[in-house]
């Protein structure tokens, strides 16, 4: 399906789409954020969450004490989500290795992916099937009662759908995802740098990863038009700056040819 029809799609169980103009992306089509929430809530943590393990698999009653301490919920974690088959498979295999219980939700999940052959079963463990895919996830337009932030409206739903759907073209598309990296390093001022950095961390992502900080900026930055979900004043900028920041991205990425020398460029 294309984006745009992925965002009308209806559905009171979980859908799963291949996108259209990327089959190496899926998109995993939640009836609302708990579910979502519960399928992934460990992986968001062993994967992208500042203060999570990054090494292990936390149990589930330690995810519990540290949603407690962090005064967050299991369906709100994340309003998308995005993970690598790689990633997928490195939690798999790490909550093997220290001999950690999948929940559920997790265990679905995992069939899913050995079923559709995106994972492959090993005597110890679980391995990519090249090419890797990416798996991202949004939630329908709903509610969850009894729940203080799991609501999500239609056009929230397109929003999120279009920034999860950069991180997979950052993750497939190999001359934009070093373009990102880049500019991150390169392109932006230390002080925006810093901004966003900032910024990051507020929203709980563990911004000593270059990589998910390069990521995020270019989806933020570039993918999520909407000011009430992302606006300069967000990320500590004027209206005028970011603008600015969004158009020097912009044209950074157009074409250009590579660089020659006068004469011939070597070392003596």
């Amino acid at each position: 399906m294309s984006r745009e029809e992925i965002q009308i799609a209806t559905t009171d169980a979980l859908a799963i789409y291949v996108l259209r103009d990327n089959e190496r992306a899926l998109v995993f089509d939640f009836p609302n954020i708990r579910e979502q929430g519960r399928m992934f809530a460990r992986l968001i943590l062993f994967v992208e969450r500042a203060g999570a393990s990054k090494t292990r698999v936390m149990t589930v009653p330690e995810v519990q004490k540290w949603l407690a301490q962090n005064s967050e919920q299991v369906e709100t974690l994340t309003v998308g989500n995005n993970m690598r088959t790689g990633e997928l498979a490195r939690f798999f295999n790490s909550a093997r290795f220290q001999g950690e219980p999948v929940t559920v939700e997790e265990q679905r999940l995992y069939d899913w992916l050995v079923n559709s052959q995106l994972l492959r079963e090993e005597e110890a463990g679980v391995a990519v099937v090249d090419p890797e895919r990416i798996l991202v996830t949004v939630p329908q337009p709903s509610s969850v009662p009894g729940c203080n932030g799991c609501s999500v409206t239609a056009a929230q739903r397109a929003i999120i759908l279009q920034h999860e759907l950069s991180h997979a073209r950052f993750a497939t598309d190999t001359v934009y995802q070093n373009y990102a990296l880049w500019f991150w390093s390169n392109a932006m001022s230390m002080v925006a740098r810093d901004k966003f950095t900032r910024f990051l961390r507020s929203r709980g992502y563990d911004a000593t990863i270059r990589e998910l900080c390069a990521n995020e900026m270019q989806a933020f930055l570039m993918h999520t038009p909407d000011p009430a979900m992302f606006s300069a004043a967000d990320v500590g900028m004027t209206d005028v700056e970011l603008a600015d920041l969004r158009r020097r991205f912009q044209e950074g990425i157009s074409p250009r040819p590579r660089a020659s020398a006068d004469r011939p460029y070597q070392f003596e």
